[in-house]
Formats: C-alpha cells, structure tokens, sequence
C-alpha cells in the first residue's frame, strides 16, 4: 500500500479523493438549502404584528364609497398568509410571497360596513398567528340647508349689520360663504364646531338692502346647500297715497 511522504499514513488513490470531495459538498449544499430556505434544521422567522390601514387618506368616508386596506407584517418568513375580519366575519385571504402589502376592495353602503375591522397574519411557524389592531370608519354627514339671519331687518343709511350663517347638520368642518346676488362678499369661513359663520357688513345705498344668500359646504363633494334669500327694509320708509 502506498504512504504518504510526509506523514507515513497511507496515501489515497484519486478516485478516493473524488469521493471525499463529492460527499463534502453534498453536506455543504445541504446545509446551504436550509439556511436560505429554512425547510429543515431552522423553524421559520416568527411575523410582526400586521399593520391594517386604509388607503384612503381619511377614515371619514361617504355612503358608497370604495375603499381599500392595507395589511403587512414587516418581520416573518414567507410565504405569509393575511386574512380580512369585518366584526369578526371573515372577508377575505390572501397569500402573499413576497414583503408587499395584502389589498382587500370594499365599498361602504351601510352602517354595517363601518367596522371594526381587523388583519391576521400566519405562517408556516406553529402557533405563528398575529393580529392588527381594529380600524373603523366613521360616515361623513351631508350640511343641511343653512339659514341665514341678521341682528336686525329694519336698518339706516350708513348701518352697519351683522350676519350669521350656519346648519344644523354636518360633518366638520363646514365651510361657509355669504353673497349678494351672484356676488361672492365674503371669503371662504371654515367652522369646525357647531358655530355660527359671521359677516359685518355696512347699508351705504338702497342697493345694500338685499339680496343675501349664504352656502355651506364640507368635505362631501358635489354637495353644497344654500340659504333662502334675505333682505332688508330702510327703516322710516313710508308709502303714502295722495
């Protein structure tokens, strides 16, 4: 048998060597698979808590409005399945493989459609599931017809009178503007609680004595409402018949 030189062991023929270095790298591939893949030896990475938000920019929302969430969990091996709760309902569930966020589509029709909703996430972990915290949508509420007043009907030359303009419903804030005619006399007035908009305004000429509208408007679009007419009466003004 041959040795080898140096250390007087036996020496090892050349296929010996193949076959040493074919079984090391088996083992090494081995153990390469399941470091990257984690399907042996290594349990799955344990999830983070999913973050649920909606992608709207508000959770004020009008009737029959769609609207999409939003759920991830930042941390946990993939594959990751989501699913959707509405009160405790299941909705929907969505298996995602890569770290972008599970969508669920829903239109709010209803009361019942509001909420509490809420994501879990599960992988292939043992008792891997988390849960988000609840989200609820809220129903923006249309302004009502406003009504327009003032501190008195009956004014002077030179007067100066207050306005006030305000609706009983609405979600806020509301905003308010107050015309003359078609004539815009005031800026935008945003109120954000149950308050009056007001505008100071002076009877210089019998052209002052009306006509004077107010709207009021908040965050529901194409809906604005408008105030009935008001007018004022020169004060001493006397129709007499010869």
């Amino acid at each position: 048998m041959a040795r080898d030189g140096l250390s007087g062991a036996p020496a090892l023929m050349p296929w010996a060597h193949s076959c040493l270095h074919l079984v090391l790298w088996g083992f090494v591939k081995l153990f390469v698979d399941c470091c990257f893949t984690q399907k042996c030896f290594l349990s799955p990475a344990p999830l983070s808590n999913p973050e649920l938000k909606s992608l709207q920019p508000s959770l004020e929302i009008e009737i029959g409005q769609n609207v999409t969430l939003s759920c991830l969990c930042t941390n946990g091996a993939l594959p990751i399945n989501y699913t959707f709760f509405r009160n405790q309902s299941l909705l929907s569930i969505i298996t995602m493989k890569d770290r972008n966020p599970a969508l669920h589509n829903l239109t709010i029709n209803s009361a019942s459609d509001l909420g509490e909703y809420k994501c879990k996430a599960e992988n292939r972990n043992v008792n891997s599931s988390k849960y988000s915290t609840g989200l609820t949508f809220t129903f923006l509420d249309p302004v009502s017809k406003p009504v327009l007043s003032a501190t008195t009907s009956y004014v002077k030359m030179g007067q100066n009178v207050t306005l006030f303009c305000h609706s009983e419903n609405g979600s806020f804030p509301i905003d308010y503007m107050f015309f003359q005619g078609n004539r815009s006399i005031s800026r935008r007035i945003p109120v954000s609680e149950k308050a009056k908009a007001v505008l100071n305004i002076t009877i210089n000429s019998p052209s002052d004595l009306g006509n004077y509208k107010c709207k009021a408007k908040n965050k529901i679009s194409n809906h604005i409402k408008y105030s009935s007419s008001l007018n004022f009466t020169l004060a001493g003004m006397c129709f007499c018949c010869y």
